[in-house]
């Protein structure tokens, strides 16, 4: 693909618009790379993908809230963490982290358990506690 052909469709299917980096030919025939805010396609792929998402996490919210899961599940979930990923991060192992899902074990967690969470998913610990 050549560089002015490079798909620029804005996208009306996200609030926001994400750019990524293509390679194409420039006028030289050497590849370049070209930033692209997608094409149609692909961004109505995206937003499918995304309404997915947000739409299990709004069922683990409500599992949270009916107390059947810890506001662990609904982060876990919001922001697309495997537990392998949330193990690294915390140093946590992953049986410890099912664990923490449990609203019961959850009610127990000791501060330093919790700043671990808070660094891992970039939000305070009173959102940890109250996410909603």
């Amino acid at each position: 693909m050549e560089k002015e052909h490079v798909p620029q469709d804005k996208n009306n299917y996200l609030e926001k618009n994400f750019s990524n980096v293509v390679y194409a030919l420039d006028e030289n025939g050497s590849y370049t790379s070209v930033p692209s805010v997608g094409w149609e396609p692909e961004n109505f792929a995206q937003k499918q993908a995304w309404d997915l998402i947000n739409e299990n996490a709004e069922k683990i919210k409500e599992r949270v809230i009916a107390g059947e899961l810890s506001p662990i599940a609904y982060f876990i979930e919001k922001y697309q963490f495997s537990l392998r990923r949330l193990s690294h991060l915390t140093g946590f192992r992953k049986c410890k982290i099912k664990r923490h899902i449990k609203p019961k074990v959850f009610a127990k967690i000791d501060e330093k358990t919790l700043k671990k969470y808070s660094q891992a998913f970039k939000v305070p610990i009173a959102q940890i506690l109250k996410p909603f």
